[in-house]
């Protein structure tokens, strides 16, 4: 069994995909992989938080720490 992903599966295809801007002529358009680092950017999250359930979800739902 292969532990990568395929270029061609679709999965990794939507990462490249273009996210419609509605009503944001003036900006050049975004991928989806973009608009994920982008919003975990302003969480204050990284790619090593995506392995921490427990930090992921206190952020993700906008629970204070301590």
């Amino acid at each position: 069994m292969c532990s990568g992903k395929n270029e061609e599966a679709w999965v990794k295809r939507c990462t490249g995909v273009q996210v419609c801007d509605v009503g944001l002529k003036d900006q050049p358009r975004k991928t989806w992989g973009e608009t994920v680092e982008e919003d975990m950017s302003e969480l204050g999250l990284n790619r090593e938080d995506t392995q921490d359930r427990v930090k992921w979800k206190k952020v993700i739902c906008g629970e204070k720490n301590g």
